[in-house]
């Protein structure tokens, strides 16, 4: 049995409860609990009457590729981690943001597979550019892709939309 099908038997709140048991801890520049980041975005959704949803980006948080190589290693794990949380807080929104230089990591059969499996949405800057051709990003050019990373993409219905630059 997989372990989001064990935690599907809990309620959402107990999953909660055993995220914190864990005692994770955000990666990154907040480090805070990965528990408090995931109740108070419950406790704000449903202050204000709006579905939350799961946002997960390995950006330039991650500078020893520490998160970008345990997705290319266990891509499952990483989808189905990403699918715990959003059920622990009873969304369906899941999207993995990769930073430009890795996008070819998420065409990676393994990855999409797991992706599609858990529901989970793709995206990279990577996208819109060509990988063979040098990109200079200033002014109005970062603008724009910015605009067009945040305008074109679907991302569901979510409360917050948290870009680390």
């Amino acid at each position: 049995m997989s372990a989001l099908e064990n935690a599907k038997k809990l309620s959402s709140e107990q999953v909660l409860e055993k995220i914190a048991d864990l005692d994770i801890q955000e990666y990154g520049l907040c480090a805070q609990k990965l528990s408090e980041r995931l109740e108070a975005a419950v406790a704000e959704s449903k202050e204000e009457g709006k579905e939350s949803g799961i946002v997960c980006a390995l950006n330039n948080a991650d500078i020893d590729g520490v998160l970008l190589e345990l997705l290319k290693s266990e891509p499952e794990n990483v989808m189905e981690g990403i699918a715990i949380a959003a059920y622990a807080i009873e969304t369906e929104n899941k999207i993995l943001y990769v930073p430009e230089y890795a996008a070819e990591l998420i065409e990676s059969e393994a990855v999409k597979t797991a992706a599609e499996k858990y529901g989970v949405k793709l995206l990279s800057i990577g996208f819109f550019v060509d990988p063979d051709q040098a990109t200079l990003w200033r002014g109005g050019m970062a603008s724009n892709a910015l605009k067009q990373l945040i305008g074109d993409a679907d991302w569901g219905d979510l409360d917050y939309f948290l870009i680390d630059l």
